[in-house]
């Protein structure tokens, strides 16, 4: 269903008409503002904006984002989106004061904290994610193992003291769901880093993060390829790892 569909539109009141008529009068420029800036220019609450994204069936404003900017490639046809390197940094700016974000990077430490190893998941420019945050976990001293093998074969007994971590930018990789789904059935823990939240990987998983940037692919001659940018996953790979370190160093002062 359409981001702006009657049924939606039909439920916003006078405010959210405002954020409603401003948005679809000026996508351009409102693809690139955060919501303060929006609300400024509209005239109405920060309230009321996410108001406005609920109704639209967004979970936030960095959803409702992100869904503009797919809204905006269908209008246009756009097969390549060329704010992704601001969208990057609009996310880093954000993220450093997200208490949402930060209280989950709480609740990720001390599930990697909790757990005797574990595991990394991904394939492709995810399974390279894998590779980058094994390295950083195992830096402050955690069993941390990158499995990029998608029919490396699940214990036979149950694992509970595990902790998996799959990394998927669609969060609907076939061979990741697979290796999820055996995982769990040993009784592992599980963090999914997806760029949405309704995805198949991060709906399956204990805990999500996820950071809405514009999808970006081209065209080969033998396949699709995702050219996403990975810049929000490793802030929270090295955010996850620095917040780890901090319990670790309270523990032991």
């Amino acid at each position: 269903m359409s981001l702006f569909s009657h049924e939606k539109i039909s439920t916003l009141n006078q405010r959210e008409l405002k954020v409603y008529n401003y948005v679809v009068s000026h996508t351009d420029r409102a693809v690139h503002m955060n919501i303060r800036d929006l609300s400024c220019e509209t005239g109405v609450s920060t309230t009321t904006i996410m108001r406005f994204c609920e109704k639209l069936g967004c979970s936030g404003y960095t959803e409702f984002k992100y869904q503009l900017n797919r809204e905006n490639d269908r209008i246009t046809g756009a097969a390549f989106h060329t704010a992704t390197p601001l969208s990057a940094i609009q996310y880093l700016q954000n993220a450093s004061s997200n208490l949402e974000l930060d209280k989950t990077l709480e609740q990720a430490a001390q599930m990697c904290l909790d757990a005797n190893q574990i595991l990394l998941i991904g394939t492709g420019t995810s399974g390279s994610m894998a590779q980058y945050a094994s390295r950083f976990l195992a830096n402050v001293g955690l069993s941390a193992v990158p499995i990029l093998d998608s029919f490396y074969p699940v214990p036979v007994h149950d694992i509970p003291d595990t902790l998996v971590i799959a990394f998927s930018v669609s969060g609907e990789t076939a061979e990741i769901i697979s290796m999820l789904n055996g995982y769990k059935q040993k009784k592992a823990r599980t963090i999914s880093i997806t760029n949405t939240e309704k995805s198949t990987i991060a709906r399956m998983t204990d805990l999500n993060f996820s950071y809405y940037m514009p999808v970006i692919c081209i065209y080969s001659p033998v396949r699709e390829l995702n050219m996403t940018t990975s810049i929000p996953v490793c802030y929270l790979i090295e955010a996850l790892t620095q917040k780890i370190y901090e319990y670790q160093k309270n523990y032991f002062r």
